[in-house]
């Protein structure tokens, strides 16, 4: 009976260790590695399956799929995409809750409805009406998505709302193709003057503009192909949308494929008047605003032959316009585009997908900086070619809490969502004892002892290596190297946060520490209760007495006793001790039992 309870005993114990071992409120994280290098970024890594695991349907073949538009909305990252003829339009979110999307398990198709895109099988010539994600805007609290028609169809688009962007929450909010089957396309809706605009594709009347202030009623604001008192058909299509210097742009294609730039000022009248602010070279097919660094605005704009040029103004005004990159980025004509949403800004950087059908898509990226001589900026880039497949060939890119994503188009697998991280860095020559300023990364560090000579601050964004969880508040953690790592010092470290972060974490900005990580003991070690200090005013949190630096990230809950935490740092590296227990109980075991009197004895 003894040893029937002790084993009862050992395996709940046994298996209560197993199960937390694999449980993500107790993960113990890997050795965080050193990265030292000049502004780094990760490797790009895929977080889904190749089209979410759609498949090709009747086209067996993935060549007619796209990846279009992707947006951030109310904690979770939308993608637009283009599926199979015989699906049509779909939209992916990343769960509620999921902060860092890291398989396909993540991920949530929201669009189909009974497995209709949106509830409609309208088609023409087998193409559904509702044929890929055209445009996706966050507009008075709603999340707004248009649709687009596929192939030569004209069946007009659809633009639809939801108040939560869940499944089964969509309602349309125009007629198809705001009354005509002609608008064939709505790209990139942009919020200007309290209007949420786009603009369509139309080869009869020229493209045009329609715009709504309240979500339900929509208006044309502009004649057909931006003409100056009535339709000209020679600007069929818009592709892209920005707002600089208080004034909405619009990047257009001609019927004879030159790129074309128009702006307004005021979109209020019943008539906006529009400018043309850029013309490109014959077959130059298109402008694509791809975001604004340091006050320009830059421009991508396609030359056959050369390559992608971008240019970039600090009026938008004509004849303003400078190109700042050499043709095809690195003078490879294959680099060749760029595509809508193809570029956004992320840690003070301007990031640019390429398209290139070659080595597969590039992304690069500027600071905005000039080069020793001449016009040209500084450009880098991002990764190797394809983002890790040589099939990816367009990219969409967005920043989603601290990372940077892309969302590709690939022809043999399917689109793929990938994404890196490039922490924001800050280095700095050291004279010695005194308080040193990392301004762009949030920190303080006064060195009261000795100094190394030069000290490099990283801040990574993003969930922290044991999980987003109540113990680790803020979604992001420092690293901290210097030139001379062996030079003893003592410190004051001081690491700012933001008041919107407390309150996504539902804490107190008074329960806040900051802790070590230590690579002998495995874990996070706090700063000791003395040590600490916090300023509300200023909205930071201090540890005195530093002497080593590592990483480091903020903490509101006391860690574990030490004890405690390497007792079960071994069980979850080795998940062996319940084994050990195990077998020592039937030791004990066999020793009771062959002690124990027999009934004959």
């Amino acid at each position: 009976m003894f040893c029937q309870a002790l084993s009862l005993a050992i395996a709940v114990f046994g298996g209560l260790l197993f199960l937390a071992s694999w449980g993500s409120v107790w993960t113990v994280p890997a050795p965080l590695v050193a990265k030292t290098e000049a502004n780094p970024c990760h490797p790009w890594e895929m977080v889904n399956v190749g089209a979410f695991g759609l498949g090709t349907g009747a086209d067996k073949d993935y060549r007619s799929e796209e990846s279009f538009e992707l947006a951030a909305y109310k904690g979770s990252l939308y993608l637009g995409m283009e599926a199979d003829n015989s699906l049509g339009a779909r939209l992916w979110w990343s769960k509620p809750g999921v902060l860092v999307p890291a398989r396909q398990a993540d991920w949530e198709e929201v669009a189909a409805l009974e497995d209709a895109p949106f509830g409609n099988l309208q088609q023409q010539n087998g193409i559904l009406q509702n044929d890929h994600i055209d445009s996706l805007a966050v507009f008075r609290e709603s999340l707004y998505v248009s649709t687009a028609n596929g192939g030569e169809t004209t069946q007009g688009i659809f633009v639809y709302r939801s108040p939560t962007g869940a499944a089964n929450s969509w309602t349309p909010v125009i007629e198809a193709g705001f009354g005509s089957p002609q608008n064939t396309n709505f790209k990139d809706m942009q919020l200007f003057h309290g209007w949420l605009c786009g603009g369509t594709q139309n080869w009869e009347t020229g493209t045009q503009v329609w715009c709504t202030a309240d979500g339900e009623k929509w208006v044309q604001k502009s004649h057909g192909g931006f003409g100056a008192t009535g339709d000209s058909p020679d600007v069929v299509t818009v592709w892209s949308g920005y707002v600089f210097d208080d004034a909405l742009y619009f990047g257009a294609q001609s019927a004879e494929n030159r790129a074309l730039l128009y702006r307004t000022g005021e979109i209020a009248p019943a008539h906006p008047s529009w400018t043309r602010v850029y013309t490109g070279a014959a077959g130059s097919y298109r402008v694509d605003l791809l975001g604004v660094l340091d006050g320009y605005l830059y421009i991508a704009v396609p030359n056959p032959g050369h390559g992608l040029a971008i240019l970039r103004s600090s009026t938008g005004n004509a004849a303003s316009w400078s190109q700042v990159n050499g043709w095809g980025m690195d003078g490879n004509p294959a680099n060749s585009s760029t595509v809508v949403d193809g570029a956004t800004t992320y840690n003070d950087a301007l990031y640019v997908s390429v398209t290139n059908k070659e080595s597969g898509v590039e992304v690069w990226r500027t600071t905005g900086a000039l080069q020793a001589a001449g016009t040209l900026v500084d450009w880098l880039q991002i990764g190797e070619s394809g983002l890790g497949d040589s099939n990816n060939y367009y990219a969409e890119l967005l920043p989603f809490n601290g990372y940077l994503y892309a969302w590709t188009s690939n022809y043999a697998s399917g689109q793929q969502v990938r994404r890196t991280v490039c922490p924001r860095q800050q280095e700095r020559e050291l004279s010695g004892a005194g308080q040193y300023e990392f301004d762009s990364v949030g920190a303080t560090i006064t060195f009261t002892q000795g100094a190394p000579d030069v000290l490099k601050m990283s801040l990574y964004p993003g969930a922290l290596p044991t999980g987003q969880k109540n113990t680790w508040p803020l979604a992001r953690y420092y690293q901290l190297t210097s030139s001379s790592p062996s030079i003893p010092f003592v410190a004051t470290l001081t690491l700012s946060y933001r008041p919107e972060e407390l309150t996504t974490a539902d804490i107190d900005s008074t329960s806040l520490y900051l802790v070590r990580w230590d690579s002998a003991l495995h874990s996070w070690v706090p700063c000791p209760a003395e040590k600490r200090a916090y300023d509300l005013h200023a909205q930071i949190i201090t540890c005195r007495d530093v002497t080593e630096l590592s990483f480091w990230t903020f903490a509101n809950k006391s860690v574990s006793p030490l004890l405690l935490r390497e007792l079960y740092s071994a069980v979850v590296r080795g998940r062996w001790l319940w084994l050990l227990i195990s077998l020592s109980g039937r030791a004990i075991c066999s020793m009771v039992t062959r002690q124990r009197p027999t009934a004959n004895g």
